[in-house]
């Protein structure tokens, strides 16, 4: 989450209102609203790293992984 939200000034601004914003917040919370941001998967070096390594084939498939992972 720290490597997407460096990329921008931007999305850090966005990332740490939604922090502020919500009370009893869960890392689980921040991993879902990131990846459900649309610049997410504007990141190709971490898409690249990921594809090659064979852990995710589609942006589908990543977001499943985080649907189970963020227990949504």
């Amino acid at each position: 989450m720290l490597h997407y939200a460096k990329k921008k000034k931007s999305r850090l601004v966005v990332l740490t209102d939604f922090i502020k914003k919500i009370k009893d917040l869960t890392t689980s919370d921040i991993i879902e609203f990131v990846s459900s941001q649309p610049d997410f998967y504007e990141d190709a070096a971490y898409t690249k790293q990921v594809n090659e390594q064979g852990l995710i084939q589609s942006e589908d498939q990543f977001r499943e992984e985080m649907e189970k992972l963020c227990v949504i």
